[in-house]
């Protein structure tokens, strides 16, 4: 059974290059590169006591190409300028992807890619496209040098063979198959219905695609430690019993990559929930100004799987090579090299590398490379792999005859979350300077095994605590290396409602839960941090969500720099919002009357006394009454005039208001009498007077209609005006 996976076909045509400073053991540092590290900062005595004699070796630099590992170590006390890679063979128009380093002895590495200038011996055989990529115009062997202030990089030599594009290649070829839900946890007795994804390469067309071949391929599960696969022809599959599962399918003589299931006797997991994103092709090689399809699927927590190509948000790192349009498509615009990734709900896939060659470059060329021979006699399978490390291992033991002087375990300390696994690294170091990997060959042990167990390398963390870990091989053990174990890191936030409906001034409490690596869930709602995405018509205090004002708008959650989804926040208008706004408005016209009315309740009545206090003048109090009275009249309806006389005016009166009696004209009677004559009025004149004045506004305002009476009452009040000024039985006492 033979996997072809779409990365190697890219990297037979290009090289890509991550650079990582790493401390190392000792004072010296490594930079790791997909060709190996490169050793800086040790003299050349160290590095022979430490690595042997070197394979190739030059002035300043030292190359070794051992059985398990190849690296170079670099000597110089001068800045040193290191070009990477230092062999490139490939096929004309295919780019290349460079790194250049400057290694100051108290500065440290650092990347100058951007700032060096290329020396080429054939100028004209090549083409920069900018800082970091070389395309290859021409066939030939040469070499280029990167100078950077009067200092010289190590030469990259390059092998370019013309293109062979009219050489007979399958139509279509298959290159990989992936296998979906990614690893997924499931409770015993339970099933899961996976699909295959394959991605395809039409040569005709230069096309990628990926299809649907989960009716076709056949599926394989085994439960390890047992190696034998079970063979099913349906694509759904049950696990019974807790363990670990690897699924495999095939597709005639393709393999897909293993997908592994957990099953446990609880999923702390629920709802639908996105939990990874697959982004296909993994890797393309593709024309100029041609279009391509990119396709995303995505792994939910119940085990679901959708594709998700239409809903995610894309990212390009360099646009001017690659332009996005709809549902997947991309145009290609420029020669170079660029990623590709999605991000749905917070969560980003692995970038997709996309090389943007010339049309005159068939890129095909490199595809054969990855069915050479070369590939076939060395085997894919994992199991294959470490039994032929550990074989050459013995080897060198029983031929060689080395003896094992020390073993160094790599990093010194090792710090894990609660449930994650991490890995340790073992070297032998041997008395005639070599060095072998023994992390599979030695022994492990850790001091406390209810905190981590270790086996291989692989540290799996239990409990929070701090142990001491170490491997031992033919009798020498080595130094204790630290782990630590602390709490479960946290994986995502979870906002709670996502879509709401609130009206104006209502109030709705969020919750924010927090998915840890163990796979526990806590409540953070009151430890969070709130924001809001557009218009603030909204305010969250301590998961409580007020509406201020009309609009729509989104809020997050979020905790030590991890995010959580956002939610929909519609306000809006509702009808017992406007019954509760309208019975605001109702109340405030009633208070704004009731107090109205009260003020001028309160200026009536100081009119009120100050008439009163003239009760024990007679003449005065008579005059201030009839004032009173002719001005209610007034307001009344009929309006006295200065110049009119009081009897006429009484007469008047009668008439507009039809009195049958005459109690109007015998109080004016007695006005007259109080304002013309000059002898004393005595205490009968001023009762009867009143009299005749409540009779009077009595017939005039409560023997009326009740609507008439009260529009009389609110008349005088609004004019400050009191109409009973000394009650029947107040005169009576």
């Amino acid at each position: 059974m033979k996997k072809i996976k779409p990365v190697t076909i890219l990297l037979t045509s290009l090289i890509f290059l991550f650079p990582a400073l790493v401390l190392a053991a000792g004072q010296y540092r490594e930079i790791n590169t997909s060709q190996g590290k490169v050793i800086v900062g040790m003299d050349k005595e160290k590095a022979y006591q430490t690595f042997g004699a070197p394979t190739l070796k030059e002035a300043s630099l030292w190359y070794y190409a051992g059985d398990t590992d190849k690296f170079f170590v670099s000597f110089s006390d001068n800045p040193n300028i290191s070009l990477y890679p230092d062999f490139y063979q490939s096929v004309v128009g295919v780019p290349l992807e460079f790194k250049v380093f400057l290694d100051l002895p108290e500065l440290g590495i650092r990347d100058i890619t951007k700032d060096v200038q290329l020396i080429f011996d054939r100028p004209e055989a090549v083409k920069l496209t900018g800082a970091g990529v070389i395309i290859p115009k021409r066939a030939g062997e040469y070499s280029v040098l990167a100078t950077y202030k009067g200092f010289y990089s190590n030469p990259l030599y390059m092998q370019i063979k013309e293109s062979q594009g009219s050489q007979q290649q399958e139509k279509e070829q298959l290159l990989s198959i992936d296998i979906l839900p990614y690893r997924s946890i499931v409770t015993p007795d339970s099933a899961i219905d996976f699909v295959a994804l394959g991605t395809f390469f039409d040569s005709n067309l230069n096309k990628y695609s990926v299809r649907d071949l989960t009716g076709d391929a056949a599926w394989f599960m085994r439960l390890p430690p047992n190696r034998n696969w079970g063979k099913s022809q349906q694509r759904r599959l049950y696990f019974l019993e807790k363990g670990q599962a690897e699924i495999l399918a095939k597709y005639k003589t393709t393999e897909s990559f293993l997908q592994r299931v957990e099953t446990r006797d609880k999923t702390d997991f629920f709802g639908k929930r996105l939990k990874h994103l697959l982004i296909l092709p993994e890797a393309m090689t593709v024309l100029l100004d041609s279009e391509i399809n990119i396709r995303v699927f995505g792994t939910y927590y119940d085990n679901s799987v959708m594709e998700l190509t239409p809903e995610v948000k894309w990212k390009i790192s360099n646009p001017d090579i690659l332009e996005s349009s709809k549902n997947g498509y991309f145009f290609t615009k420029a020669e170079g090299v660029t990623e590709v990734t999605a991000v749905k709900d917070g969560l980003e896939g692995l970038p997709v590398k996309v090389a943007v060659v010339n049309k005159s470059a068939h890129f095909l060329d490199a595809v054969p490379l990855t069915a050479s021979e070369q590939e076939d006699t060395s085997s894919r399978d994992t199991l294959n792999q470490i039994k032929e490390k550990l074989e050459k291992i013995k080897n060198d033991f029983l031929i060689k005859k080395k003896e094992l002087r020390n073993i160094v375990i790599l990093p010194k300390s090792l710090e894990l979350g609660l449930g994650e696994e991490g890995r340790l690294a073992a070297t032998g170091i041997y008395n005639d300077g070599s060095s072998s990997d023994l992390t599979v060959l030695g022994s492990w042990g850790i001091l406390d095994k209810s905190i981590a167990t270790i086996s291989g390398g692989k540290v799996n963390s239990t409990s929070v605590g701090e142990t001491n870990v170490y491997v031992e091989f033919k009798g020498v053990r080595s130094e204790y290396v630290r782990v630590v174990v602390g709490g479960p890191r946290l994986v995502s936030l979870l906002l709670t409602p996502q879509s709401l409906n609130l009206p104006r001034d209502g109030k709705a409490a969020l919750k924010v839960q927090g998915n840890y690596y163990d796979h526990s869930q806590r409540d953070l709602t009151g430890q969070v941090s709130w924001g809001v995405e557009g218009a603030a018509v909204v305010q969250i205090e301590n998961g409580v969500l007020r509406a201020l004002k009309f609009g729509q708008t989104k809020v997050f959650a979020e905790y030590f720099r991890i995010k959580s989804n956002t939610a929909s926040i519609h306000v809006i208008l509702t009808l017992g919002w406007l019954l509760k706004l309208l019975a605001k408005i109702m109340l405030a016209i009633f208070l704004g009357v009731l107090t109205a009315c009260g003020v001028l309740y309160l200026l009536a009545e100081n009119k009120r006394r100050k008439l009163r206090s003239l009760r024990n003048n007679p003449r005065e109090f008579l005059l201030g009454l009839h004032e009173n009275a002719v001005e209610l009249i007034s307001i009344f309806g009929l309006r006295y005039n200065a110049f009119t006389f009081p009897l006429l005016y009484a007469e008047l009166v009668k008439q507009k208001f039809m009195i049958k009696n005459d109690v109007f004209l015998n109080f004016s009677t007695k006005f007259e009498e109080a304002k013309y004559s000059r002898h004393n009025l005595e205490d009968i004149d001023v009762v009867s007077a009143v009299n005749d004045y409540n009779n009077f506004f009595e017939k005039l305002c409560q023997d009326q209609s009740r609507l008439l009476s009260f529009y009389r009452y609110c008349l005088a009040l609004a004019h400050c005006r009191p109409i009973t000024i000394i009650s029947a039985r107040e005169l009576q006492r």
